[in-house]
């Protein structure tokens, strides 16, 4: 699968409907009301009827800061990495 094919698709879509993508927009807060969340990011406020979170480890953050209870908690770690010798590397 191309990602970058299905995300431009996804973004064709969106914007053919009125809808707007925002990359790199850090969002510092989240105010939910009955029609729109409207958030503030270092260029200016933000509003919409929903909200996508992608914000990969840092989601459960973005969806306190709308008003979701965490039930669970994203931690990451650091992992061990090792560098397989040729002769036991699948390629």
């Amino acid at each position: 699968m191309d990602y970058t094919k299905v995300c431009e698709a996804l973004l064709k879509r969106i914007a053919g409907q009125g809808g707007k993508v925002l990359t790199n927009a850090r969002v510092t807060k989240l105010t939910p009301t009955s029609q729109w969340l409207g958030g503030r990011d270092d260029g200016g406020g933000l509003r919409g009827g929903f909200l996508v979170n992608c914000a990969g480890l840092h989601c459960d953050r973005v969806s306190e800061l709308a008003g979701e209870k965490r039930a669970v908690r994203i931690v990451p770690f650091r992992g061990e990495y090792y560098k397989l010798k040729p002769a036991r590397s699948i390629s």
